[in-house]
């Protein structure tokens, strides 16, 4: 017993008996799974990633391995236990959030379904999960990209599909974020108009390089925020 904190000290033999030896001392983990992971990518050295990428290399590089598990032994389970409940990345909640915001009619119209949808020439939002907007844009415009779209739309007989990202920070996941705005944007869509629609981070000037990007490389691309989609939609 801790007499400081009056909590009970951890018994590693006893709490997980297989990770030790017969003499109760702790030998390590086959594996550990967290969603999300205890530490970014982008913060494991260069040469210590390989590690995540490829099997064979845990046996080439025993140092390597024995480094990365010093950043969980320094964490503590405790630590460990809360970054395994941690929500995930806000970029990667974002597509659920813009779908409940559309279902609350933020553009001025209600979501429909598919059928609805193709028999109407009137302004509508295209309701449905990634399968149904990404089969809409395959079969009605050609699109090749393989990943999916967070929106199809048609307003003023004009058909409208884009992508949607809240970036939060600058490298890593949040950079790919932005690339893959782009990559929807600058794909053939054959009539269709693209936009990117994203929020966060990248409208603060002096915040990070998505600005300039934005307003100097990519200023012919429709890149907006949400909270101006709806005048551009209807302005179409």
């Amino acid at each position: 017993m801790n007499k400081n904190e009056g909590i009970e000290e951890f018994n590693w033999a006893k709490e997980f008996p297989k990770a030790c030896d017969e003499n109760g001392n702790f030998e390590g983990f086959d594996v550990v799974i967290g969603n999300p992971p205890y530490t970014y990518f982008r913060d494991i050295p260069k040469n210590e990633r390989e590690c995540r990428i490829n099997n064979e290399s845990i046996e080439r590089n025993p140092q390597t391995v024995n480094r990365l598990t010093g950043y969980f032994y320094e964490m503590g389970l405790s630590k460990l236990f809360e970054k395994c409940s941690e929500p995930k990345e806000s970029n990667t909640q974002i597509g659920l959030m813009f779908t409940r915001w559309l279902n609350k009619k933020s553009l001025g119209i209600e979501p429909v379904n598919i059928e609805t949808f193709v028999k109407t020439k009137e302004n509508a939002i295209l309701k449905g999960g990634d399968d149904v907007l990404l089969s809409f844009a395959k079969e009605k415009f050609g699109y090749s990209k393989p990943k999916g779209l967070d929106f199809v739309g048609r307003f003023n007989g004009k058909y409208v599909l884009g992508e949607t990202k809240f970036i939060t920070a600058i490298g890593g996941n949040q950079n790919n974020s932005f690339r893959d705005v782009i990559t929807t944007l600058t794909a053939d869509f054959n009539g269709a108009i693209s936009v990117g629609i994203i929020d966060g981070i990248p409208w603060l000037k002096n915040k990070s390089n998505f600005y300039n990007q934005i307003t100097n490389e990519y200023m012919d691309l429709n890149i907006m925020s949400s909270l101006v989609l709806r005048e551009f939609l209807y302005q179409l």
